[in-house]
């Protein structure tokens, strides 16, 4: 199917329901002076658009539209299902939607299919978003544990599992029945519950969404041919995984709100890094370019607002998102909401109209952003570089931490960090991507590592991929149980050419490490177009009180022919034994690591990981200035971030950043020759 994303890249989010008609005109008049060509309408409003089950009112809407329309700016229209209307939920008995309600997915693909047939041949509505902000920390699936939920419940168990005999070897016998038609769903209230019913209860909530997603598209597909579909999703995976339910959509989308709801407004650079993995996590879910249907510009909160924005962070956020495979973005909201439970977030223009310091630096951002967006729509080249996060690796986790401290996402975070940190490119995938453009797979923490993962990867390293694999890897199975089959760990020991003969939780505090290999040599990048070759420097060696793990710790013992890369030099038994450990399979190379390492760390392995790699850092610049590299059609794009507050001089590519500065630059093909595009935003008054 030929589907056309629209060639417009900046627009807003806008809820003509909150307004009267006069001031319709005179706010689209005011976007298209400000540069914006999408407008995104109708979330919320199922109860309005439906207020009476199976009576449709779409007039507020096409009015709009056509006014709009008349000022050049196209639509994207929001199938709004995430807000039943009360008459549903009197007929679901419940003011909270749940997917496993007949009554509620029938109205869902009823509503879906119905406004896309009203609109199917409306020139103006150029794509579709269902549903709204779905997981992470802003509307979270609740947990339900309703006659729907485990009717369903039991049918997706023996589906899963095919026999109760099967079904007991992962739960255990004192916890299954006779019959699937007698399983239980593990409420909350059920003491002797086990991680593994927990994590298939799990999965079954997220597959149930999903199934419930592609009954909607397919519902609006029959009426809306070319047209996109698309669903923000918000932050890393909780309760969903993205990865499964953005197979149904035609492009991924997200909420992007990098100061939400904190109490800061100072610079932090963990939240900057935190942004980035987020971006690139849902770009990996279908491996494109995605939208973001609603980027923070003001202050934002729920219950508790964040700072407002100092001048040029908006710019700042704006690019970063670009920059990370983002290719249409709309800013939330075009004027401040007047009844809505997101209070504290303000809109581009206040809610008297008038113009803002906020209008007024969007729209120096577009004039900066335009021109590398309409040369790089619809491109984003697969990095060699993958770090591997699993929706279903954090449940099987989470339910099985062993430490109180320990974070999957963070966990991973950190290692993502070392390539953001250095200016790498690297991508965040689903373990079911496929590793086709890799030379170093990143796995933290494969918890759950099922034979057909399990084989992916050694055929990977076989062909001369580098892997890194860390603790906590190969203890489960695909369906929950612990596995047996191999030494620990269990699917890799083979692969890494270790044994892992205990694992010690490191409750009292962290292990020291020394590194005792040589210390690797990093490449860099020279400036576009300066003929020089790639520099080599040698990676300085982390101090003493730099090189610590915590949470576990594998006692290892390698086999001959792996290289010991560093040690435990704590006192203790396991003092002097390998911690980080190199081993060469195949053509490939693996990677262990028997603990979750320290910053300094974790830069030092993957210095010397991508040197084995023969992947180079691309650019070298100070700790908070990130450079990303782009393909388009005529030229690649150089977008060059300064995170900081201070001013800073770069040698790689030569140029002065001021504070929170941004500078986007053509790099002419084929040959590295550059033009410069002069930000205007670098102008905007502090």
């Amino acid at each position: 199917m030929d589907i056309k994303r629209p060639q417009v890249s900046f627009g807003t989010v806008y809820y003509p329901e909150e307004w009267d008609e006069e001031h319709w005109e005179t706010d689209a008049s005011l976007m298209q002076k400000l540069g914006l060509g999408l407008v995104r309408m109708g979330d919320d409003s199922w109860a309005s658009l439906e207020s009476v089950e199976g009576s449709y009112n779409f007039a507020l809407l096409e009015k709009a539209i056509e006014v709009f329309a008349a000022h050049r700016i196209k639509t994207v229209l929001c199938v709004p299902l995430s807000l039943p209307p009360a008459w549903l939920s009197q007929k679901c008995k419940t003011n909270e939607p749940c997917f496993s309600n007949k009554i509620y997915r029938e109205a869902c693909t009823s509503f879906a299919a119905a406004m896309t047939s009203h609109f199917a041949t409306n020139a103006n509505v150029v794509g579709w978003q269902i549903f709204s902000r779905i997981g992470g920390n802003a509307r979270a699936l609740k947990n339900c544990y309703c006659p729907d939920c485990t009717s369903a419940f039991q049918k997706w168990i023996e589906k899963r599992y095919g026999t109760v005999e099967k079904l007991s070897r992962s739960w255990g016998a004192g916890r299954t029945a006779a019959t699937f038609s007698e399983i239980c769903l593990p409420d909350t209230a059920s003491r002797y519950k086990t991680a593994a019913q927990e994590f298939d209860y799990k999965s079954f909530r997220s597959d149930t969404f999903a199934s419930l997603v592609k009954s909607v598209v397919q519902a609006m597909r029959a009426n809306t041919h070319s047209s996109p579909i698309t669903m923000d999703f918000s932050g890393y995976p909780e309760e969903l995984d993205y990865a499964k339910i953005s197979q149904a959509l035609d492009v991924t989308s997200c909420c992007n709100f990098p100061d939400k709801g904190r109490p800061t407004g100072s610079v932090v650079h963990e939240k900057v890094v935190q942004t980035g993995a987020r971006l690139e996590y849902l770009r990996g879910t279908k491996g494109g370019t995605f939208w973001v249907m609603e980027q923070q510009c003001g202050a934002s909160g729920w219950s508790l607002q964040s700072r407002t924005p100092t001048a040029g962070r908006v710019r700042l956020w704006t690019a970063q998102a670009v920059a990370h495979g983002a290719d249409t973005v709309f800013f939330a909201a075009w004027r401040a909401r007047i009844a809505n439970t997101d209070d504290f977030n303000d809109g581009i223009l206040p809610l008297n109209g008038n113009s803002s310091r906020r209008s007024e630096e969007i729209q120096r951002t577009l004039m900066v952003l335009k021109p590398a967006l309409s040369d790089i729509r619809g491109n984003m080249k697969g990095s060699p570089c993958n770090i591997i996060y699993s929706a279903e690796e954090k449940w099987a986790i989470d339910e099985r931490r062993g430490h109180e401290d320990f974070s999957y996402t963070s966990a991973v975070t950190e290692y993502y960090q070392a390539f953001f940190d250095r200016n790498i490119p690297v991508d965040i995938i689903s373990t079911d991507r496929d590793f086709k453009y890799s030379r170093l797979v990143v796995a933290p923490y494969l918890y759950m590592l099922n034979r057909a993962l399990q084989a992916r990867l050694d055929s990977f390293v076989m062909a001369g991929g580098t892997l890194i694999v860390t603790t906590r890897s190969g203890i489960i199975g695909g369906h929950g149980a612990y596995r047996a089959d191999s030494p620990m760990p269990c699917g890799l020991s083979n692969m890494a050419g270790i044994l892992v003969n205990e694992t010690d939780c490191l409750r009292d505090g962290p292990v020291m490490l020394q590194w005792t290999a040589p210390l690797p040599t990093v490449r860099s990048i020279q400036a576009p177009g300066s003929g020089l070759a790639k520099k080599a420097e040698p990676l300085p060696m982390p101090s003493v009180s730099q090189m610590y793990g915590r949470y576990w710790a594998d006692i290892i013992t390698a086999l001959p022919e792996t290289k010991v890369l560093a040690t435990y030099s704590s006192d203790g038994f396991y003092k002097d034994t390998p911690a980080i450990t190199m081993h060469h399979h195949g053509r490939g190379t693996v990677y262990y690591v028997g603990t979750q390492l320290s910053p300094a760390l974790i830069r030092l392995l993957i210095a010397h990981a991508t040197a084995q790699a023969d992947i180079p850092r691309s650019y070298k610049t100070p700790m908070g200035v990130e450079v990303v590299r782009r393909s388009g059609n005529e030229n690649d794009w150089l977008f060059i971030i300064n995170h900081t507050h201070s001013q800073v001089k770069l040698e790689n590519p030569p140029i002065a950043l001021g504070p929170m500065g941004v500078r986007v630059m053509a790099v002419a093909k084929p040959r590295a020759k550059t033009s410069e595009l002069d930000d205007l935003a670098e102008k905007i008054p502090e």
